[in-house]
């Protein structure tokens, strides 16, 4: 392992055009093992390097969640092994949650596993539901009554799927903070000493 800087940091604000896990009650070298599948090079690092290249991050906790910033793997949670991937990884940590979204793309996902079981998975882009798995949280239910009292006022015709009115990047966040941590509010997070793991693939640092 490679040292980087070692400056105290406030946790950055991140989350669009970004895929990103939280796992309830992880020490980053727990998941270091995980996530490195490709063996790229690992360096300690604050917030602000951590997100400063792309690659990617386990952060440091934040309360009960540690984050994997842009894992480069298991980035299509309508695909089965990804999935698997993250039931077997909330096997061993009780609970994993999936988020991601690219506007340009009209692309928006979310997923959640608790002791193996997805107990809600949903993914859309261009308008398309992809994937929609297990009862609709209180806030989906909540978009869609809001989006079609919208579209009501306003006399447009309502699409033929509903759920192609959830999605969008900000629902995305707001499901994470539902669920976890809504990460365009961690810059309202104290700065801390603690370090997180940066997983550069070894053509990329120089």
């Amino acid at each position: 392992m490679f040292q980087s800087d070692r400056l105290p940091s406030k946790p950055e604000a991140f989350g669009y055009k970004q895929t990103w896990l939280a796992v309830k009650d992880a020490d980053p070298f727990e998941l270091l093992h995980d996530v490195n599948v490709r063996q790229g090079q690992v360096y300690a690092a604050n917030w602000q390097e951590g997100l400063a290249q792309g690659d990617t991050f386990i952060s440091p906790a934040i309360g009960p969640w540690t984050l994997v910033i842009n894992p480069l793997v298991m980035v299509d949670l309508t695909e089965p092994q990804t999935q698997a991937f993250l039931s077997a990884l909330s096997r061993r940590f009780g609970e994993v949650q999936f988020f991601g979204n690219h506007r340009v793309a009209g692309y928006g996902a979310w997923g959640r596993f608790v002791g193996g079981v997805p107990t809600r998975l949903f993914s859309t882009a261009d308008g398309v539901t992809r994937l929609n798995q297990g009862p609709l949280a209180d806030l989906e239910l909540r978009y869609i009554a809001d989006r079609k009292q919208q579209y009501a006022e306003e006399g447009f015709d309502f699409p033929e799927d509903e759920l192609s009115w959830l999605g969008d990047e900000d629902d995305v966040m707001e499901m994470a903070g539902l669920w976890s941590i809504n990460p365009q509010t961690l810059d309202e997070q104290p700065e801390t000493l603690e370090l997180g793991l940066l997983i550069v693939p070894s053509r990329s640092r120089g």
